[in-house]
């Protein structure tokens, strides 16, 4: 399954764009600890965040492919299964993960709306608290695209006070032409963390490979 180019859509700007797009070659199979890691990575977060029977299996990991620098902007891991006769066609960088797959066929006079939610509501497991409708925000051609209306939800404790850790699910985004749903999400864990996670490309550009050295 080829995935058209989508249309920006803040904040992921040029990085959410060529996560969305097919690749211009077929990249290279992981070789380095640093190269393995990501790929490790990029398939736990795919575990942990789609439901069971669209989860990748473990031959999964040998069709991930390695773009280092691709287009000289971003270190990216891109891989792609299938789930019964469907094509999971996923990539990420450091802290940005997306997935498309066949949008799930709807009455026509669904909105791509609501269809991209009847997609991502049978692919992906919800946190618990988050209950949330898809918004439009534009179209692009036969693309529609929006974002998912997610409120923060209380703390546990009740208090204002208490600290809100962002989770992956609060920057979800989506495309849809009527034949392919895209998702897109920051890899935000919903707790506490070491580094600090965010799509801004900055951050994204380096995962496997070191920046280079200022003179």
């Amino acid at each position: 399954m080829s995935v058209t180019k989508p249309t920006q859509i803040p904040p992921y700007a040029d990085l959410g764009t060529l996560l969305m797009t097919a690749p211009a070659d077929k990249g290279t199979r992981p070789s380095s600890v640093q190269e393995k890691m990501a790929v490790n990575s990029h398939l736990s977060w795919l575990k942990a965040v789609l439901k069971k029977d669209f989860q990748p299996d473990a031959a999964a990991a040998s069709y991930c492919r390695i773009f280092a620098q691709e287009e000289d902007k971003f270190d990216i891991v891109r891989g792609g299964y299938m789930v019964d006769m469907d094509h999971m066609v996923t990539a990420s960088s450091k802290f940005v993960l997306s997935v498309s797959t066949t949008a799930i066929p709807v009455s026509s006079e669904v909105t791509p709306a609501k269809q991209a939610e009847a997609t991502a509501h049978a692919l992906f497991n919800w946190p618990p608290r988050t209950a949330a409708p898809f918004e439009e925000l534009g179209t692009d051609g036969n693309f529609h695209y929006g974002i998912r209306q997610v409120s923060k939800p209380m703390p546990l404790s009740g208090k204002s006070t208490e600290r809100h850790w962002p989770s992956w699910e609060e920057s979800f985004a989506w495309w849809c032409d009527g034949q392919t749903a895209s998702f897109i999400f920051t890899k935000a864990p919903g707790g506490p963390t070491q580094e600090v996670i965010t799509p801004g490309e900055d951050a994204n550009q380096y995962w496997f490979t070191s920046p280079p050295k200022s003179r």
